[in-house]
């Protein structure tokens, strides 16, 4: 064989070898990607991944099946998280940083009324039975536990660093602009939508007149105290605060208006930690600025801070990260505190589908101890209703009607109210005039942050839990099989048991 044949050959078996490998390496991930395990859940990304469409010959002649399958397979595919991350490391190396500060040319440029948030419902799936035993989670190393008596000496404890000087260039990602090391949500609101939301509580001040003092609270965001007054020339952001204004002056004159932007800003000037950078929250120390507001507003003495049990929860990576994939903010995370008032409590939640059926709780979930759903400490998250009792004995109760802000704020009330009942607009599923009379409540306070105020989607649910009636969820009928003939007595006792169970539940709506 000529030595010309013999490099052919050789180059042809390198050839079959390089096919054979890539082949192999292709039937691996192939297989991998149907054998091994799909995650659900991006912790990278902060979100719920796609699941496995249900097939239909509608869903597949529309395409819309196909359509589906495809976002499936490209949400689990083996590895998603490490390529996600590769992808950001990436993109990382666009553009450039200057003062801890990236400039970068966005695809998507326009400011949205609401920021493109993940919904927070973390409620809990609890068995179906009417109470439940208090879980003790094991104790964790993240989590500090701080008495009183030391608090002030820990008041010094270094917060994230926010922005200091207006000698740098911003970046916009969307409907988030990113400034330093803190993300914040851009804010377009319109005074439309501002007569709405005013028109939506004025409702529920006719139905129930002067029975019930209704409050409104509307929460500032992050960017009116953070953003520097360049950005805002420019138009970047509308103002809140004229905002905030117009929609109280369009309330009806008996429902209380609570201004939180004055001790907010007073609290963010003084550089107190009143927004996380990473996630579209208040802290703890937002929300007791606008507490201080209430208590004016309701005539009660604010519970000093140096009066309660603080907590600290580190490593908290919230909500932003996980719509701007920034890695500056993954590698300057944020840190929970959580502030427990001096006043014995019994908590109750009620879960989704169980609108009559208590589960014992706590107000505060000592299990989350760090990670993207840090912020559910408060309330264990976003659950339809959580109803507290307390021994302030002051004769008075209060109903809180929020989106997820009311949850760092809700415990506070505890110290003035015999019984706070904390509803979720989105996913509360009685009618809540009915629920208001017959639970004899005294205060009604609606607590929403601008954003919310400012959209359709969260005015309509106020309007709509004014007077919905719950429809329990239809179960699938199972056959079943047929047995024999039970004698009378049995069969009387067995019917009587079941109307001995719809006394019970028909009797539970008077137990909050």
């Amino acid at each position: 064989m000529s030595k010309k044949k013999k490099e052919l050959s050789a180059l042809q078996a390198s050839h079959a070898v390089n096919v054979g490998v890539f082949l192999v390496v292709i039937a691996i991930m192939g297989l991998a990607a149907i054998f091994l395990p799909k995650p659900t859940v991006s912790e990278y990304e902060k979100r719920e991944l796609a699941t496995f469409p249900e097939f239909s010959l509608e869903s597949l002649f529309s395409g819309g099946y196909m359509q589906e399958l495809d976002l499936w397979f490209a949400d689990t595919f083996p590895a998603r998280e490490k390529f996600v991350e590769l992808a950001a490391h990436s993109e990382e190396l666009r553009g450039l940083r200057v003062d801890d500060v990236k400039i970068h040319q966005s695809g998507n440029t326009t400011t949205t009324v609401e920021p493109q948030l993940p919904e927070e419902n973390t409620e809990e799936t609890l068995p179906e039975k009417e109470t439940v035993e208090e879980e003790t989670p094991p104790e964790t190393e993240q989590e500090e536990t701080l008495p009183p008596e030391e608090q002030e000496k820990n008041e010094e404890q270094e917060e994230p660093p926010l922005a200091e000087t207006d000698e740098v260039e911003g970046e916009q990602r969307g409907s988030v602009f990113i400034y330093k090391n803190m993300a914040l949500p851009m804010f377009g609101g319109n005074k439309a939508a501002g007569q709405r939301y005013a028109a939506a509580l004025a409702k529920y001040q006719e139905a129930l007149d002067d029975s019930v003092q209704i409050y409104n609270l509307i929460v500032p965001s992050a960017i009116e105290f953070y953003l520097p007054e360049k950005y805002k020339n420019q138009g970047l952001t509308a103002d809140e605060w004229d905002n905030i204004n117009y929609i109280y002056s369009q309330m009806d004159p008996n429902i209380k208006t609570v201004d939180a932007y004055t001790p907010m800003k007073a609290a963010a000037d003084a550089g107190e930690y009143i927004y996380f950078r990473t996630d579209h929250h208040w802290t703890v120390r937002g929300a007791y600025a606008a507490y201080i507001a209430f208590c004016q507003e309701a005539g009660f003495e604010p519970v000093p801070l140096e009066s309660m049990e603080r907590h600290v929860i580190e490593n908290f990576v919230g909500t932003l990260y996980g719509q701007t994939q920034d890695l500056v903010l993954k590698e300057n995370p944020d840190y929970v505190e959580y502030f427990v008032p001096p006043m014995a409590t019994e908590t109750y939640r009620y879960v989704k589908n169980q609108p009559y059926t208590p589960y014992a709780s706590t107000i505060f979930a000592d299990y989350a101890t760090g990670g993207g759903n840090t912020y559910s400490v408060f309330l264990h998250g976003d659950l339809p209703l959580t109803h507290i009792k307390t021994q302030a004995n002051t004769g008075r109760k209060l109903v809180v009607v929020k989106e997820s802000f009311g949850n760092a704020f809700s415990p506070f009330m505890v110290s003035h109210y015999d019984e706070v009942f904390v509803v979720d607009q989105r996913y509360f599923q009685l009618g809540l005039i009915d629920f208001i009379q017959q639970n004899g409540v005294t205060d009604l306070l609606f607590i929403n942050n601008i954003f919310a105020a400012n959209t359709d989607i969260r005015i309509n649910e106020i309007s709509r839990i004014k007077y919905q009636v719950f429809v329990p969820p239809v179960e699938e009928e199972v056959e079943e099989e047929p047995v024999e003939e039970e004698d009378s007595k049995d069969k009387g006792e067995q019917d009587s048991d079941e109307e001995d169970e719809e006394t019970k539940r028909k009797d539970r709506y008077d137990r909050f």
